[in-house]
């Protein structure tokens, strides 16, 4: 409790008593961790969307070694957050399984898996101009 004296325009002073709430911004963390089947070291973009709250620094970028750290300010008690990879790099598949409504303040790993190289059988005809073969 703060407690002031105040004069009023007449001369009199008054002495008033104030409780002062300070209300602070609680800021959240989800850290987002990119794992590659062949350990490339390519950047991916990472979205995060949360249940409650505002993401402060959506998108970002992941590899490898560098996870996405984003901030989520005024979240509600309970929060979950998803996180998803907005494209794919050509050649793999992607897994965001375990980065769906995860608890706020934690993490998740986007995996992309290098996606098996086609095989099959193909015949090769050939033609010589002077019908020789």
């Amino acid at each position: 409790m703060a407690v002031f004296e105040a004069s009023l325009l007449g001369g009199d002073k008054v002495i008033v008593r104030a409780i002062i709430s300070v209300s602070q911004q609680v800021t959240d963390q989800f850290t987002v961790y990119k794992d590659y089947s062949d350990n490339n070291s390519d950047y991916v973009s990472v979205a995060l969307s949360c249940s409650s709250g505002t993401v402060t620094n959506s998108p970002q970028s992941a590899r490898e070694g560098q996870p996405a750290v984003f901030s989520i300010e005024g979240a509600s008690a309970g929060a979950t957050c998803t996180a998803t990879e907005t494209s794919v790099a050509a050649g793999y598949t992607k897994d965001e399984s375990d980065c769906q409504s995860r608890a706020i303040n934690g993490n998740c790993t986007l995996v992309n898996t290098l996606n098996s190289p086609s095989t099959g059988s193909f015949t090769v005809v050939t033609d010589f101009s002077d019908d020789n073969g």
